[in-house]
């Protein structure tokens, strides 16, 4: 079987919810393939469907660094961070709801809406933001817990989000 054949295997696992099945064709994909980032994107929407949220965000990101210009995952963790944000605002820690906002605009500078609000927050137009580095990806099966989040389970956060996310895989 061809690359191309285990990544729409794996995009029809994904589809199904068959998270684990998926992340076996994507393996594959990276493995003889390392550089493709559709693999990389659908083991991180895989991860994020198990509920290990810092690991489906490490391979996204990853991905995203291999095509910068790929606006799905843009908007997927620019929706991410912004719901982490929320979470901490509601908790009415604005300093934390800002650095996750700050970061959602980072990776997705098109989302005019929490632009213009996080503008209205500082008072004063908010300065041009750059992507950091996406770090390497993540080993398999590494138990590291989400730190950062504002501790609350991932399916909250994510569920909504993913769920669109895995939508967005078949639209476009």
């Amino acid at each position: 079987a061809t690359t191309a054949q285990y990544l729409g295997w794996g995009d029809q696992m994904l589809q199904q919810r068959r998270y684990a099945q998926a992340s076996q064709y994507y393996q594959a994909v990276v493995k003889a393939d390392p550089g493709n980032e559709a693999a990389y994107r659908g083991l991180g929407y895989c991860a994020m469907g198990q509920g290990q949220a810092t690991q489906g965000e490490q391979y996204l990101q990853y991905a995203l660094r291999l095509n910068p210009g790929d606006t799905q995952i843009r908007q997927y963790l620019g929706n991410l961070y912004q719901g982490y944000g929320n979470a901490y605002f509601k908790r009415q820690d604005q300093t934390d709801a800002m650095t996750w906002w700050k970061q959602s605009l980072a990776v997705n500078p098109d989302n005019a809406q929490l632009s213009a609000y996080v503008q209205s927050l500082q008072g004063a137009p908010a300065a041009p933001t750059t992507m950091a580095a996406a770090p390497a990806p993540p080993a398999q099966g590494s138990g590291e817990s989400v730190k950062s989040s504002p501790g609350i389970s991932p399916w909250v956060m994510g569920g909504t989000i993913a769920a669109l996310g895995i939508i967005m895989i078949f639209l476009f």
